[in-house]
């Protein structure tokens, strides 16, 4: 009865008011600090609208969290009465021939057999949209597909670009978007002609601005009268990583927790955010170490093991990783397949590069092991189960 009457006391007296503000999927009612990218997005699709003539498709690209999808769907919201869009998302480990059938069967109600062959799937979908006019695909995510399956993606780019019917594209992706046409063939960047919107990280006052805006909405009066040093130590703290507003809001919602049901304070309190920070990422870096499939494991233990080296090439780092590919019985990736797994490494967190420029011998990327005392602690405990 006593653990009761607690619950019912932290619910009466709890920081939240309506925590749904501060989860990923809401959409507030303006996105702040993206009004150029949106303009950007709008300004592609206008001649697409007016004359059916997309002369440019478009790649949004930027870190993870800062307003790319939902920008693109705020724009879409505002014309979907001219054009018919259609919305997929990929997944870690999709291939394209998979991303694509689930993108027909979740948008025009296609059932189809995963083991037909691509041209099925494109014959298909030529038929469901025989009668459409101004056809819209919205592919995000799909920098999964650019690493895990770039020649299928390019296959797929390149049937699509290549209809006589007018079809747009809006790829969507994270930073290793702006490589596309390094990976792609020739042929099918030269159809796609892709314009770029580019989305930068946020700065620690455009955080706190975001933050206070869903704070109004999430919060009770109380909360949201003392928990103004919290709001902007959680800006702060998010601005010295990638900068983005889910992260924020993430840490955000976990400090309330923990001020309500560890700290028993009815506001946000900074030593509420301390222990927030520290529960996600620990949490964050388990689980993507976790999720990791054989071969960027393998390449993650390479780079382990030379961690008290500085300044590792790409080459450093190959090589170690045939040594450990050895040991577990698996078959090497080429340097370029291990080069895209770097670049997801590095945006997941769990390594470090840079780019360094060496004059006329032009630029090269330098490897380490995150400064990271969690990184570390989790990592070794986690290898255990593994090599």
């Amino acid at each position: 009865m006593k653990g009761t009457d607690n619950l019912k006391e932290t619910m009466q007296t709890g920081v939240f008011k309506d925590p749904s503000p501060l989860g990923q999927d809401f959409i507030p009612k303006r996105i702040q600090f993206r009004d150029k990218q949106i303009e950007k997005i709008s300004y592609y699709l206008s001649g697409f609208i007016r004359y059916g003539i997309l002369m440019n498709n478009i790649i949004v690209y930027g870190h993870p969290g800062t307003g790319k999808t939902h920008s693109v769907k705020r724009v879409l919201s505002t014309i979907n009465q001219e054009i018919n869009s259609f919305y997929g998302r990929a997944y870690r480990g999709t291939s394209a021939h998979s991303f694509f059938r689930s993108f027909l069967e979740t948008n025009l109600n296609l059932a189809l057999h995963p083991r037909e062959s691509i041209s099925v799937y494109y014959s298909a979908f030529e038929k469901a949209i025989c009668e459409m006019e101004n056809v819209l695909l919205v592919f995000d995510d799909i920098q999964y597909l650019l690493t895990g399956d770039s020649k299928g993606l390019d296959g797929l780019l390149f049937y699509l670009s290549r209809l006589t019917k007018n079809i747009g594209i809006i790829l969507i992706g994270n930073l290793r978007m702006n490589d596309l046409s390094m990976t792609l063939e020739p042929p099918t960047t030269s159809s796609l002609k892709p314009r770029s919107v580019y989305f930068p990280k946020y700065n620690a006052a455009e955080l706190r601005n975001i933050l206070i805006d869903r704070a109004n909405d999430a919060l009770t009066e109380t909360a949201l009268k003392h928990s103004g040093g919290a709001i902007s130590k959680i800006a702060a703290l998010t601005a010295q990583g990638w900068g983005s507003a889910r992260y924020a809001l993430d840490l955000f919602k976990e400090a309330g927790m923990v001020s309500e049901a560890k700290l028993k304070k009815e506001h946000i309190t900074e030593e509420a955010v301390d222990k927030a920070h520290e529960m996600i990422e620990e949490n964050n870096i388990e689980d993507q170490i976790r999720d990791l499939p054989l071969q960027p494991l393998a390449l993650l233990e390479a780079i382990y093991r030379k961690r008290v080296e500085k300044n590792l090439s790409t080459g450093d780092v190959y090589a170690a990783y045939e040594g450990v590919c050895g040991e577990a019985g698996l078959e090497p990736f080429s340097l370029r397949k291990v080069s895209d797994i770097i670049t997801e490494l590095d945006s997941a967190g769990l390594i470090s590069c840079r780019l360094v420029s060496k004059g006329r011998y032009g630029r090269t990327r330098l490897i380490s092991w995150p400064s990271n005392s969690s990184m570390e602690r989790i990592y070794e405990r986690e290898r255990e189960e593994r090599f």
